[in-house]
């Protein structure tokens, strides 16, 4: 699935991928990431980054530059400050129409 094709739903840490928990519960439970405790997740495995196009390698490696700085302090603030974030309720799917108004 490309970065595009997935559905965000708004939570108090920011958006996340719909069906998050269930996602990271079947990487946790083949042994594919482990808990580091505190909304740390770390992969066993080095990633199949063939899977993505360019521009989405592109995004991936800046998002993970900027969440590397502060452990995503400065990635939870900027999810926050998105028109998308602000405009949607807790728990609610965020709209693509958001897509054209983000800051990253």
């Amino acid at each position: 699935m490309s970065i595009t094709g997935a559905r965000y739903v708004h939570l108090e840490y920011g958006p996340c991928p719909d069906q998050f928990q269930n996602i990271y519960q079947l990487f946790l439970s083949k042994g594919i990431l482990i808990s580091g405790g505190h909304h740390i997740l770390k992969s066993i495995e080095k990633p199949d980054l063939s899977v993505f196009s360019d521009s989405e390698r592109e995004i991936l490696e800046l998002i993970a530059k900027i969440a590397y700085v502060d452990e995503g302090k400065k990635l939870l603030k900027i999810s926050h400050d998105e028109e998308a974030f602000k405009n949607t309720e807790p728990l609610q799917l965020i709209s693509y129409e958001f897509s054209k108004e983000l800051k990253i």
